[in-house]
């Protein structure tokens, strides 16, 4: 029998920022959850590795980001994990940690056409109920069939949060910080001061 229902949110959060930390608490609000775990990633095998800060620059920022929510925690479970970081691998893992929860995995909405291709799918679906979040400019009824393809495909629980766009991206930060350029009011004032005192993303 699961008690809880842990929300989990994963990312290379390169850097993370309010986007992020919106996004975790409409999830927690909109599925009633007890509290949501953020993931950095740790190699990503979607990803160019050349423009990611290191994984302790990225949890650390993480931690400073949601030290003063008490219902947000950091998990390094893919940072400290040797290799590419899979989403099915990372909830088998976290699901021998918390055996009485429900997990709740956070994604675009976007990647709903994707998944499947994603490593072991099936596990994923077995695994953790999708929460899907709007952010760009997908058509609803779009991801509604999708969802419902899903569900026939895999019995796969799918849960469309409502549409809210907040228009921060990490490139952006990235992109601004190189400019030399205020993100101040973009991420949280502990992160914006790390990413200075560590000179973090000073070049393109």
């Amino acid at each position: 029998m699961t008690n809880r229902k842990t929300g989990l949110i994963g990312g290379t959060f390169n850097p993370v920022h309010y986007g992020h930390l919106f996004l975790a608490e409409q999830a927690m609000e909109y599925c009633h959850l007890d509290q949501v775990i953020f993931i950095p990633s740790g190699i990503s095998y979607m990803k160019n590795v050349r423009e990611i800060a290191s994984a302790e620059d990225r949890l650390q920022m993480v931690r400073l980001a949601t030290e003063n929510h008490p219902d947000f925690h950091v998990s390094s479970v893919e940072t400290d994990r040797p290799g590419e970081s899979y989403t099915c691998e990372t909830l088998l893992t976290l699901s021998r940690e918390y055996a009485d929860t429900r997990f709740y995995f956070i994604i675009g909405a976007d990647n709903l056409f994707s998944i499947e291709k994603w490593k072991e799918p099936t596990e994923i679906f077995r695994r953790c109920t999708l929460v899907a979040a709007f952010r760009g400019d997908e058509v609803r009824s779009a991801l509604e069939e999708k969802a419902e393809d899903l569900y026939h495909k895999y019995q796969a629980e799918i849960i469309l949060l409502p549409k809210r766009r907040i228009d921060i991206s990490s490139t952006e930060i990235r992109q601004r910080i190189t400019e030399k350029r205020s993100i101040r009011y973009m991420v949280p004032e502990p992160v914006r001061n790390y990413i200075t005192e560590h000179g973090l993303y000073q070049k393109a």
